[in-house]
């Protein structure tokens, strides 16, 4: 994500090219991430991207009332809303 987000490619030839400043890149913060499967390694991405500012949107197959979220701010779509 931070590599196509950054664009990271074409600033590399850009800067090898010997042209320097402009920005590069757009932000992570504000988008959304959508994560399919909310095991161990879907909850240890939602936390980097919650880390980034994104908004986390994760699907699971096992029924929402057997899995939490384990992070605020992460939405299980079939799951009522956490109070606030």
């Amino acid at each position: 994500m931070l590599s196509i987000e950054k664009r990271f490619r074409a600033s590399q030839q850009v800067l090898a090219s010997g042209q320097y400043g402009g920005p590069f890149s757009g932000e992570l913060a504000g988008q959304t991430l959508g994560v399919i499967g909310f095991g161990a390694s879907g909850r240890a991405l939602a936390r980097r991207a919650l880390a980034f500012g994104m908004r986390v949107v994760a699907i699971d197959a096992l029924p929402p009332a057997r899995r939490r979220p384990g992070r605020a701010g992460v939405r299980v779509p079939g799951r009522p809303r956490e109070p606030r």
